[in-house]
């Protein structure tokens, strides 16, 4: 990666990272002083996922996502009445399959637009998340609270899963879990990079017992694309990613 680029990288972690303090300070100033006790809440969830990958047209056909998965714990740092801080970890599967080529050694390919092999990819990456949760209303007062929630997710790819098979034979001509999927940028290394997440949410409080449960729907974007080598290099795709989370959870 040039070095513009490496510097375009930074500065968009810098601008999200600015953003998000800039709005929680701003809101932290409009909330009543008279604030609870610090405490620490924690929320344990499970989202389905919806994919969107964006591939090279020119090498590539018929890519689709499948169904992913996400299992998460935030811990939730009470500062205001209506505002506060999220951090935690979050293990997530996405999955996806498209037509292309296999140009590895000992294997004849043409480009001739027949994307003559099926690749079918698992991804499976830690997350950390960090960000800031914002409610509309009170969640000692009122039994329901919507909200809003965003920050940034640093990424750590554990590993890959590809089977890659030829359309004309379905015979499999790799299986296995080299690691063909990286992170076009290598800041600091290609399975690193980050991500920023925003959505909006509905909780329903116990006020009894300060739980919650709570449903909400985010949008994850990442700031680098997948980098696909395939097998023994066999291809060089890099392919756009983002994904919603369908999230069911509890606060307790």
């Amino acid at each position: 990666m040039h070095r513009t680029q490496h510097s375009f990288f930074f500065i968009k972690m810098a601008a999200c990272v600015m953003f998000l303090l800039f709005v929680s300070f701003t809101y932290s100033q409009t909330q009543n002083p008279e604030k609870p006790k610090s405490k620490i809440k924690h929320r344990i969830s499970f989202s389905p996922l919806a994919s969107f990958y964006k591939n090279d047209p020119h090498l590539t056909s018929n890519t689709k996502s499948k169904v992913g998965s996400c299992v998460s714990y935030k811990a939730e740092f009470i500062s205001g009445r209506r505002m506060n801080y999220t951090a935690g970890l979050e293990y997530v599967s996405q999955h996806f399959t498209f037509n292309g080529y296999f140009a590895a050694p000992g294997h004849t390919y043409i480009f001739d637009k027949t994307y003559p092999y099926a690749h079918d990819i698992q991804v499976h990456e830690l997350q950390i998340p960090v960000g800031i949760k914002i409610s509309l209303a009170s969640e000692t007062s009122y039994d329901y609270t919507p909200y809003f929630t965003g920050g940034m997710k640093f990424r750590y790819l554990l590993k890959s899963y590809t089977v890659i098979t030829d359309d004309s034979t379905k015979t499999s001509v790799y299986d296995g879990n080299e690691p063909s999927i990286t992170f076009e940028s290598n800041i600091p290394t290609p399975k690193i990079n980050a991500c920023v997440y925003a959505g909006m949410g509905l909780q329903r409080n116990y006020r009894g017992t300060g739980r919650a449960v709570f449903f909400e729907i985010t949008l994850n974007r990442g700031f680098s694309r997948f980098q696909y080598s395939g097998h023994n290099n066999s291809n060089n795709l890099a392919i756009s990613n983002s994904f919603l989370a369908f999230t069911f959870g509890l606060k307790i």
